[in-house]
């Protein structure tokens, strides 16, 4: 864990808002457990992970401290050495030692392969702590410094804020938001989050939810996303994406619930030509550089002591670019295309039998082989769903068309729908 230098801004920010007149401070802890308790002014205290030469080979020590740099002693360590190889696949390796009165356990005889690569974790009350994963070497073996902490539910016990962004992206159908929520844990204690929710628009498809509540991140909830996972002393980033279909409309609005102890947030949009970006309470919008060089407008809340807390917001978009009459000569044309085929077919009945077999076997093959690429493009999403329900609606009315047709004429070979489907 890198040590992070917080500055006084930050540091009175935070302090204001959570200790402060603000409603993020209500109700207010006790005298006797004030949630200053542990602050920290310059981040956390420092793990360490390292090549140690004065230890056999093979041998990996570890030593569980807390914030006071005191050891931890019968708390379990779990080690996972895991193997990657083409030739053999992936393997795993899986174990646990608890700490001795020195707080420290050890490790013998794990491998020395380039393949091999040593995690470390350790789960305690409710939360998790981890190292990055480590190879170990001929030169000797490694040591490493984990600090684990006390654990608490309460955000202000924690003393604990966030900064939030949203950015939303317009493409194929779709209204693309990804939201990126920086956790600051300015205290000597872990944050787990208990019953802390984000609550999406209607219609919204959350995309890669998490499936370990012991993982950092957002967990799927009914209809809402879930905050889990462990946030010790420091600063953590956590993502959630999801998509919300298009209506063409040319303004559009979405209410979104956040996270608690917001600081600061951003929504930012790409810009498009007439766009514009509302959001009641938040300064007006401006025109910025996103970081691939296209234009984006940003609207910013900076929280201030004595205002209520910022648990949701209702984000208004317009000036939306909206399909013109094209999109539906296309799919008009397609249909006198549909149409056309058919009415050829019923010529050639009246050339022959015969003939009339031939082309609605050559015409129900066109619209199964559109189908299928159809629904190749659906799954590999590079179409949206409206164009793909179009699409999909259209060849189906299609071979209706050429069934019927078969019916009346008593052509056999007549495709239904359903058998094309």
């Amino acid at each position: 864990m890198k040590r992070l230098h917080f500055t006084a801004l930050s540091l009175g920010l935070l302090g204001s808002l959570v200790l402060g007149g603000s409603a993020l401070a209500q109700p207010m802890l006790p005298p006797s457990h004030p949630p200053t308790a542990g602050l920290h002014a310059e981040g956390p205290a420092e793990d360490l992970s390292i090549l140690d030469p004065s230890l056999p080979r093979g041998q990996f020590v570890i030593e569980l401290v807390d914030a006071s740099e005191q050891p931890l002693p019968g708390i379990v360590v779990e080690v996972t050495s895991q193997l990657e190889s083409i030739a053999q696949g992936k393997s795993q390796d899986r174990l646990e030692q608890r700490t001795d009165a020195s707080g420290r356990a050890t490790f013998s005889d794990l491998a020395e392969s380039l393949r091999t690569s040593h995690a470390v974790r350790v789960v305690h009350q409710g939360a998790r702590y981890e190292l990055e994963p480590f190879r170990m070497t001929e030169k000797g073996g490694h040591r490493a410094r984990l600090h684990v902490y006390p654990v608490t539910h309460d955000l202000r016990e924690a003393f604990v804020g966030l900064r939030g962004f949203v950015f939303i992206e317009q493409h194929d159908g779709q209204f693309a938001f990804d939201l990126a929520f920086r956790v600051i844990n300015l205290s000597q204690t872990t944050w787990v989050p208990k019953d802390v929710f984000v609550s999406l628009p209607e219609a919204a498809t959350p995309l890669e939810l998490g499936r370990d509540r012991l993982e950092s991140g957002f967990f799927a909830a009914g209809n809402r996303v879930e905050l889990v996972g462990s946030y010790p002393p420091g600063q953590h980033d956590v993502r959630l994406q999801f998509q919300i279909p298009t209506r063409n409309r040319e303004r559009e609005s979405f209410e979104l619930g956040l996270l608690p102890h917001l600081v600061e947030l951003r929504v930012l949009a790409q810009r498009t030509p007439g766009l514009r970006l509302s959001i009641p309470g938040f300064d007006d919008s401006q025109t910025v550089q996103g970081p691939d060089g296209k234009a984006m407008l940003v609207a910013r809340r900076l929280m201030q002591p004595g205002q209520n807390e910022l648990r949701e917001v209702r984000i208004d978009l317009s000036g939306l670019p909206v399909p013109g009459p094209g999109r539906w000569i296309a799919c008009g044309l397609a249909g006198l295309m549909a149409l056309g085929g058919l009415y050829w077919a019923l010529r050639s009945r009246r050339a022959g039998g015969q003939e009339l077999l031939v082309d609605r076997a050559e015409a129900r093959r066109i619209l199964l082989d559109e189908l299928v690429a159809l629904e190749q493009a659906w799954s590999a999403r590079t179409i949206g769903p409206q164009t793909y329900e179009q699409a999909r609606r259209e060849l189906l009315q299609a071979l209706a068309r050429l069934e019927d047709a078969g019916r009346d004429t008593g052509t056999p070979g007549a495709a239904t729908p359903a058998q094309a489907v």
